[in-house]
């Protein structure tokens, strides 16, 4: 047995724990130079690679998904996998929620450029069982030179072929270009085939939070992006020669894969069902200087455990007012998220708003009065105060409306709030909202029922007169008299209230002070 098979052995045995190594058999094929390890013996090989000295061993398909680190409540699955795609390059989902694969078979190497096989193609796959992997495959385009970016809409595939952008309609949507493609736009670099477009994306997106990442390729790949951010480049110098240095990437990872050395992933988009799935180009050449496996290629789906797929959308069949309510409830919860406490309405707000409310429809109503309380619109907030006094209104939804009320410390929502303290459903929520109000009634109307409150509520008012100097001050007085326990205030709050009144805390209520040093289990959080 030649050296490489035994390193490629000994490799793979170190890589797996003891259970999975038992019972591995290697062995070699010298009609086809290649290296194989099987599993009791079973004919079909879990790993294969040639067996030149310079190649590195990968995983075969059906043991990468469990050789993959993942959280512990989520599972990595294949969705597909060779033959049924080889040479992935870009994919996008439809309205159907089926998934739209560019197989390019063009690539050669980053500097000679293309190979000219003619059969790359364009693949549409689909769970037609909705249990998460592909179970079928039609070809949608065939031969199409070096296709490297799709996205389907407006009756055909718009699609990346350097240096093109070409349009290539499907008139009686049978799945199969109809001639003739349209090229749309030109000029794309073809020079570096490894730096073509390969999306059409920017590269940029934003988290619930709101800041924004981008990303790139090759070298360590993800930045949160601040003004003025001067960040780590793949080559070259600077713009401004007197940078001290850059920001580096907040990943804690590299494009190799730790367990396959094969793994090139670098795409990956969200399903119709919620899960990720992420494109194997799948060589061990990395940096496009050879193609070892061209009949190579590989779909992972990462998901929840137990998350069925997806089978039977069809977007066109649903009705307008449909469509409408899962575009405006996404807007929404967009708009509200965390981070976005600035947001600026549109331009053509007011005339989309007219045009929904003209609909008479409630549910468009609601979520039009949602946003526009969001984007600071009077006659939209005016609605919901209606539905935060309404007590029959349901709770979660009055929960919402305070918190956004909360947020933007509405002025005219606070004798509204005021009022909720007498109701227990949302006496809590409504004491929480109070800490945004700069109101002299604010603290009077908190303090006065305090001792007729739970203890997870007067927690609750503790932490809201603590948020400001002129609340403090009424809850520091009240420690004084002892209407409120000391003990009821953590070293948390006792923190916030020394950063908004300063020393003259600490000289009026030293023993509170001393209480907390002394006491090591006061709670340093919340309830």
């Amino acid at each position: 047995m030649n050296r490489t098979a035994i390193t490629f052995f000994a490799v793979l045995a170190a890589s797996l724990d003891a259970a999975c190594a038992a019972n591995l058999t290697l062995r070699e094929h010298s009609a086809s130079n290649t290296i194989s390890v099987h599993r009791d013996n079973v004919p079909q090989p879990i790993l294969t690679q040639n067996a030149r000295p310079d190649f590195r061993p990968y995983l075969h398909p059906i043991v990468a998904p469990d050789d993959t680190t993942v959280l512990t409540a989520f599972e990595v699955k294949l969705a597909a996998v060779e033959p049924m795609i080889t040479q992935p390059m870009a994919f996008c989902w439809d309205d159907r929620g089926r998934l739209w694969v560019a197989e390019n078979r063009d690539y050669e190497t980053r500097t000679k450029g293309f190979s000219a096989d003619g059969n790359s193609r364009i693949l549409i796959l689909e769970d037609t069982n909705g249990d998460g992997p592909f179970d079928t495959r039609k070809a949608f385009l065939d031969g199409i030179p070096f296709p490297s970016a799709i996205a389907v809409g407006f009756g055909g595939l718009w699609l990346g072929a350097p240096p093109n952008l070409l349009f290539v309609p499907d008139r009686n949507h049978d799945d199969h270009a109809d001639g003739p493609l349209k090229v749309r736009l030109s000029g794309w670099g073809i020079q570096d085939q490894h730096a073509v477009y390969n999306s059409f994306s920017w590269g940029l997106d934003f988290d619930d939070h709101s800041p924004m990442f981008i990303t790139a390729c090759i070298i360590p790949h993800l930045w949160h992006v601040i003004p003025g951010g001067i960040y780590h480049r793949q080559g070259g110098s600077h713009i401004n020669p007197y940078v001290f240095d850059d920001i580096k990437t907040i990943a804690n990872h590299s494009h190799r894969s730790a367990h396959d050395n094969a793994w090139v992933g670098f795409s990956m988009e969200i399903g119709p069902d919620s899960a990720a799935y992420m494109f194997d180009w799948h060589d061990i050449d990395i940096c496009g200087n050879a193609i070892h496996d061209k009949d190579t290629g590989r779909i992972y789906r990462l998901a929840p455990k137990g998350l069925q797929g997806k089978q039977g959308i069809t977007l066109a069949a649903q009705t307008d007012l449909a469509l409408r309510l899962q575009l405006l409830e996404g807007v929404r919860d967009r708009v509200k998220s965390p981070g976005r406490n600035v947001v600026t309405k549109p331009k053509n707000w007011d005339d989309a708003l007219a045009a929904l409310d003209a609909t008479r429809n409630a549910k468009l109503t609601d979520f039009t009065a949602q946003i526009g309380q969001l984007f600071g619109d009077t006659k939209a907030a005016a609605a919901q105060l209606a539905v935060l006094k309404d007590p029959v209104a349901p709770i979660e939804r009055r929960r919402q409306i305070l918190t956004a009320f909360a947020r933007d410390a509405y002025a005219a929502a606070l004798p509204v709030v005021l009022s909720l303290l007498d109701e227990p459903a949302v006496r809590r929520g409504a004491i929480r909202a109070l800490a945004s109000f700069d109101d002299p009634q604010a603290a009077a109307t908190l303090i006065h029922p305090y001792s007729r409150l739970s203890a997870a509520e007067k927690s609750e008012v503790v932490s809201a007169l603590s948020a400001r100097r002129s609340t403090a001050s009424a809850l520091v007085a009240e420690l004084k008299k002892n209407t409120i326990p000391k003990t009821d205030v953590t070293a948390f709050d006792a923190r916030q209230i020394y950063r908004v009144l300063g020393p003259s805390f600490v000289d009026e209520v030293r023993d509170l002070i001393a209480y907390l040093r002394t006491n090591k289990q006061a709670p340093l959080k919340k309830q």
